[in-house]
């Protein structure tokens, strides 16, 4: 034992703590991964409700003539859905919860990856068309088609990251109830 005002006992140097225990693998992977996974899903949060508020605009014709032109999508809805699936993962890292990192995974897939596929598909003839003829809807100077197709490819890469941390954190809880 340490001695806060005693010296230290006669024959130890201070090389005898290999015998000590170490922190599991599984608990180190989780204290690192739980708050990128945190930052993730608050990140999700604020696109859905980036993408309602830009849809609530939309329906009450508030937005400038330039952007009033766009259209809510279908694919948006399904995004916006996504809301749920963050707040449900959000609840799973204060406890290191399992089941519900799972049903964030499963949201994640259904809500961000397919509404941001759909949403690709959706527009990829007006994309193409604009590739072609290079006419289309410009917002303060810029395709607006394009400015799009960049917005959905960085979320279809966050989320694909998101996926990847939650199971990275998923496989270390599961090792932590496998060793018990």
């Amino acid at each position: 034992m340490a001695s806060r005002t005693g010296s230290r006992p006669s024959g130890s140097d201070g090389s005898d703590f290999d015998h000590r225990e170490r922190v599991a693998d599984h608990y180190k992977i989780s204290a690192v991964l739980k708050p990128k996974m945190k930052i993730c899903m608050l990140l999700n949060l604020v696109v859905a409700v980036k993408i309602a508020a830009l849809d609530g605009a939309l329906h009450m014709d508030l937005l400038p003539p330039p952007i009033d032109t766009i259209k809510i999508q279908p694919w948006h809805y399904i995004i916006i859905c996504s809301f749920l699936s963050s707040i449900v993962g959000l609840s799973s890292l204060s406890k290191s919860n399992g089941a519900l990192l799972n049903v964030y995974k499963t949201g994640t897939l259904l809500f961000c990856l397919g509404g941001t596929v759909f949403g690709m598909i959706t527009h990829y003839k007006e994309l193409q068309m604009y590739l072609q003829t290079g006419k289309g809807l410009l917002i303060f100077g810029l395709p607006a088609i394009v400015l799009q197709y960049v917005g959905l490819s960085i979320y279809l890469v966050f989320t694909l990251l998101n996926y990847r941390y939650a199971s990275k954190l998923s496989a270390a809880w599961h090792m932590k109830t496998k060793r018990k």
